[in-house]
C-alpha cells in the first residue's frame, strides 16, 4: 500500500509561545507545512489593537522548527477561508 502523501497548515496571526511547538507536532508526519500569515483575525472579532508578535518574529521562529515549512500571507474573512485555500493549495497530497 502507498504511503499517503500529507500535507498541514497553520493560519497564524500571533502565538510565538506555541508555534514551534504546533510545528514540531506535525512535523514526522507531514511532507510540507503551510503557514499561512494574516494581519487581521478571521474569527468575526476586530480589534485595534496592534498585535503583540511581529510578522518577521514569527517568521523566524517557523523557519527555525522545520525545513518543511512555506509561509504565505493572506487575508481571510472566516475560516473556512482559509481551508479554502490551503485545498487550493494541496493539488497532489491525499489529506490535508
Amino acid at each position: 500500500m502507498k504511503k499517503p502523501r500529507v500535507i498541514g497548515y497553520i493560519p497564524l496571526m500571533y502565538g510565538k509561545e506555541y508555534l514551534e511547538a504546533a510545528i514540531m507536532s506535525m512535523h514526522p508526519f507531514v511532507e510540507k507545512i503551510m503557514i499561512i500569515y494574516v494581519e487581521q483575525g478571521s474569527q468575526g472579532h476586530r480589534t485595534k489593537i496592534q498585535c503583540p508578535e511581529s510578522e518577521t518574529e514569527l517568521k523566524e521562529i517557523a523557519l527555525r522548527a522545520s525545513e518543511k515549512v512555506e509561509r504565505h500571507k493572506g487575508s481571510f474573512g472566516n475560516e473556512s477561508a482559509h481551508r479554502a485555500w490551503i485545498y487550493g493549495h494541496s493539488d497532489g497530497y491525499d489529506l490535508v
